[in-house]
């Protein structure tokens, strides 16, 4: 069995006025919406990439590395009490399913602890394949980012987000990251020897063997 991550990567040039609008926030939060709007003729449309297919122990390595979750077995555990459950295997043959009556209908949850462990792994992972970051420099504990790496020549900050829900869901949280991540790469820039390049790295949990991730990466 093998897990297919479909990409799709975006990138947000900052120029010199949106880094300074982004690290002024920090003082004045009404400033976020002018930047939000002034970026977008910066922010380049989402761009398919080959898709990266890799084998469940791989994951489970960069899980192990990359994960500041501690979660046992968390593709074990979303396969079993997450997947195999929404795809009505748990319903004996014969056995109509069960109707409540509550106000209203909720959703299975899954793990955020497993979801979040799995992001933070698809993420790392992506990371070293398509920018060959394999050199961590730091792995920071309930902080931004979630993981600095680099190839020697460009510091890349990492930060993970992962849902069960859709495509349209996980774009949406990476859109509502952008400007935090903006306001990390125009503050440490001038701080690093090498480029900094912020990467913002969402996946979506579609099935048991098949995730979209979506990238945007931002530069100054």
């Amino acid at each position: 069995m093998t897990i297919r991550i479909d990409v799709e990567r975006r990138t947000l040039q900052l120029t010199t006025h949106l880094a300074a609008i982004a690290t002024m926030t920090s003082a004045r939060p009404n400033l976020q919406r002018q930047f939000l709007k002034e970026a977008a003729p910066h922010l380049t449309a989402y761009t398919p990439l080959a898709p990266e297919v890799i084998h469940p122990n791989t994951l489970k390595w960069m899980i192990t590395r990359a994960s500041e979750q501690v979660v046992y077995r968390p593709l074990e555990e979303l396969h079993h009490f997450y997947f195999t459950y929404t795809n009505g295997y748990w319903l004996l043959p014969g056995y109509p399913r069960l109707l409540y009556n509550r106000p209203q209908k909720k959703a299975l949850c899954a793990s955020t602890s497993a979801i979040g462990a799995i992001g933070e792994g698809v993420s790392a992972l992506l990371a070293q394949r398509l920018y060959q970051g394999t050199r961590r420099l730091a792995r920071p504990l309930h902080d931004f980012p979630d993981l600095v790496t680099t190839d020697t020549k460009t510091t890349f900050m990492v930060e993970a987000k992962a849902t069960t829900g859709s495509v349209s869901q996980i774009k949406q949280v990476i859109e509502d990251e952008l400007f935090r991540m903006a306001q990390h790469v125009g503050a440490c820039t001038p701080l690093d020897i090498r480029p900094v390049v912020g990467l913002l790295i969402g996946t979506a949990l579609l099935e048991e063997t098949r995730y979209h991730s979506v990238i945007t990466e931002v530069r100054l």
